[in-house]
């Protein structure tokens, strides 16, 4: 889906933008939708730069209530794609992988769901638990000196009192 043959990218600088529809990229089970992709593309003679950013919005479940909303997610990466490299690399912001030219083919789709995927926050918390400025509302303590004690356990202390003493 993300594959782009390369005799059909223009020399130097260029740009894409693609829309991609609910379900048509494999994100490991992550529901989205609204994902926008600007892909800027630099082709020289050994080497093409592609570089990406999205906008998202995912389904995730919040940390405090279990409920699912939608979460907006964003993100940028780079791959390098060079000719004569031996092996790939890759780390948080870029990866270098090898360029096919033969293959006239270059993918990164693997690039762009892994960036999606890791763009998801670790705390997940709904919106209605922020207040108007931003701010993550805490939860509000009980103050009752006596907790009312649940009436189940007299009546079991009672059954356990009876059969001990017979």
């Amino acid at each position: 889906m993300l594959a782009f043959k390369i005799n059909e990218i223009p020399k130097g600088k260029s740009t894409e933008t693609l829309s991609i529809e609910s379900g048509k990229l494999d994100l490991a089970g992550l529901e989205y939708r609204d994902l926008v992709l600007e892909i800027g593309f630099e082709k020289r003679e050994a080497a093409l730069q592609v570089s990406f950013s999205f906008t998202a919005e995912v389904v995730v479940t919040c940390d405090r209530s279990l409920e699912e909303f939608w979460q907006p997610v964003e993100g940028t990466y780079e791959v390098i794609f060079k000719e004569g490299i031996d092996f790939d690399s890759e780390d948080e912001q870029m990866s270098i992988r090898r360029l096919d030219i033969s293959g006239n083919i270059i993918n990164i789709e693997t690039e762009v769901r892994d960036s999606i995927v890791l763009s998801v926050p670790l705390r997940k918390i709904h919106p209605r638990f922020y207040n108007e400025d931003g701010e993550l509302i805490e939860f509000e303590h009980q103050t009752d000196e006596s907790p009312e004690i649940d009436p189940r356990w007299e009546a079991l202390k009672n059954l356990k009192d009876n059969i001990t003493n017979n």
